[in-house]
């Protein structure tokens, strides 16, 4: 069983890979510019969950952009920020 699942999961990031997934890039990337930031990256985490190397410099690039970037835990946190973003 898994050995199985890292199959998978070598499968899942070569097909990720084609389509063109970049290691590091925020999972939710609202492209609105408001209330002087460029974008809005959003990054999901576990409570526990902690940003890989790419993902931390990803987040420095973006905000040397002037983009907004926010890790959330929960669905909750993120429906948050997306409001306090647009409204």
């Amino acid at each position: 069983p898994l050995r199985r699942q890292r199959q998978m999961c070598i499968r899942d990031r070569a097909n990720m890979k084609r389509q063109g997934v970049k290691r590091g890039v925020a999972d939710v990337i609202l492209q609105i510019p408001k209330k002087g930031y460029a974008s809005l990256c959003l990054e999901f985490k576990t409570s526990t969950g902690k940003q890989s190397p790419d993902q931390k410099e990803y987040q420095r690039q973006v905000e040397m952009a002037g983009s907004k970037y926010v890790i959330v835990r929960s669905v909750e946190q993120a429906i948050r920020e997306l409001q306090l973003y647009l409204c």
